[in-house]
């Protein structure tokens, strides 16, 4: 069993496995005593430490799970406020250790304090690039004094600089969500489902392109549901690519940058049939799936059908979790392999196998499913029945009829998505389709997104 050891009790083993799919983390116990599952190695993997379950264990893993394992957050963590200031003492400084009021202190370190100093000298005032060469600095650097001036604190170090810090700023050191929602702009999704047609997010071509606050406006409905349409937009490629190049430019792929096609299979892949298609999420081959992708339908003619299909991810994820929180877990953790193989020349897949849904801490980020461009999955035999029995329940919950968001694509009208979170397809059509669109990288897109509601302005 190399480095693993499962001792007799095998609901608490799997307990201890399951725990880094809901912690995002392997763990392993402290105690060497009955019922843990030891892992010696420091290069731990979620999907290994599966690999050597037995079929006794595997067999409890359908039937127990982990329920004093926090939620995974599909909205925001509950905001908490920082304590009204920090600790300051002759030669130290001392913030809660969870930026919340009644935690124990904890003191910042020297070398993290002089890092964090803004001014002229550290840090460049346009650029916003660190200066500071902190390599450079003593190893036993030190403060030798803080004096607290009422809204900050200055202090000076054994190096001689002397750097001044605002309540605030020392609090948010030791506050990691807090630090996370400054940089990436954490938000509170609106999940939704088919009732969505009633009312489906949208903006005028007009009001993007023209109005101050269009764009902002735009991108907030883009955050907040995943998608949003454009309407008015000119029946044109030129006119579409030039909206789509309002949040970010084009990325460029195999398939080209921005497109103009039609069910030719000009391109080797299923997108340019007129077969129906599960809803999916594109680039799962890609190590950095696109952020966002937009269509617009230019024509359809001597022809009906297909009907573009739209499924919240988060959503459904969340009612996976609810419904069964094996399942979940086990898509959380187990990696998939998936590929782009039809064209000449290429054989794109990602720099490593990756689950269908990625997390930041225990926050849902990313959804990765396209069962067309799965090429398999890396795991025992036993953790693949598991994982098959998931993805069952996950394909199902994506296929419920008050799940799916359903409508037509009508030339003036582009439809822009979340390709992290909302899932794509479309019914079987008849007659010739002309479609445009194209992606926007996701580092790109948030970079928009933070520039047009001011979030990380400050970003050390």
């Amino acid at each position: 069993m190399s480095s693993f050891q499962i001792l007799r009790h095998r609901k608490t083993a799997f307990a201890t496995v399951l725990r880094p799919f809901v912690d995002g983390r392997f763990v392993s116990p402290t105690s060497r005593g009955s019922g843990c599952l030891r892992y010696k190695s420091s290069a731990t993997s979620d999907q290994r430490s599966l690999e050597y379950l037995d079929e006794k264990t595997v067999e409890v893993a359908r039937k127990v799970f982990v329920t004093r394992s926090p939620r995974t957050y599909i909205n925001v963590p509950p905001h908490i406020k920082f304590p009204a200031r920090p600790v300051v003492e002759p030669n130290a400084i001392k913030v809660c250790i969870d930026g919340t009021p009644g935690y124990p202190l904890s003191r910042i370190p020297p070398i993290l304090l002089r890092d964090h100093c803004k001014c002229p000298e550290c840090v460049h005032p346009v650029t916003k690039q660190r200066l500071l060469d902190t390599f450079a600095l003593p190893a036993n650097l030190s403060i030798e004094s803080c004096v607290d001036e009422g809204k900050s604190v200055r202090v000076n170090f054994s190096d001689g600089h002397v750097s001044e810090y605002s309540y605030n700023a020392l609090t948010r050191l030791n506050y990691r969500s807090h630090r996370t929602h400054d940089r990436e702009g954490e938000y509170r999704p609106t999940l939704w489902g088919s009732s969505i047609a009633d009312s489906p997010p949208t903006i005028s071509y007009k009001d993007v392109m023209q109005r101050p606050k269009g764009l902002k406006s735009w991108i907030h409905l883009l955050r907040r549901f995943g998608f949003a349409y454009v309407d008015g937009c000119p029946v044109t490629p030129e006119a579409t690519q030039e909206l789509l190049e309002k949040i970010a430019f084009i990325r460029n792929t195999h398939y080209g940058g921005f497109w103009d096609f039609t069910s030719d299979l000009a391109s080797k892949d299923t997108a340019y049939t007129d077969i129906a298609l599960d809803a999916h999420t594109d680039n799962t081959y890609f190590s950095d799936p696109a952020g966002l992708q937009m269509f617009h339908l230019l024509s359809h003619t001597e022809g009906e059908g297909g009907e573009s299909i739209l499924v919240d991810g988060f959503k459904a994820a969340d009612q996976l979790y609810n419904e069964d929180r094996t399942a979940f877990a086990v898509l959380c953790t187990v990696p998939v392999n998936s590929h782009a193989s039809g064209n000449e020349g290429v054989r794109i897949q990602p720099y490593k196998p990756l689950p269908v849904f990625m997390r930041h801490g225990r926050r849902l980020v990313q959804v990765r499913w396209n069962n067309s461009d799965r090429a398999g999955i890396d795991c025992s035999f036993q953790v693949a029945e598991l994982w098959y029995e998931a993805a069952r329940k996950w394909n199902d919950i994506l296929k419920r009829p008050e799940n799916e968001y359903r409508a037509q694509l009508v030339p003036g009208r582009a439809l822009i998505f979340d390709n992290w979170r909302v899932l794509h397809g479309r019914t079987a059509f008849t007659g010739k389709r002309r479609m445009c669109g194209g992606y926007i990288n996701r580092d790109d897109y948030m970079s928009r997104y933070r520039s047009e509601y001011k979030i990380a302005e400050d970003p050390i």
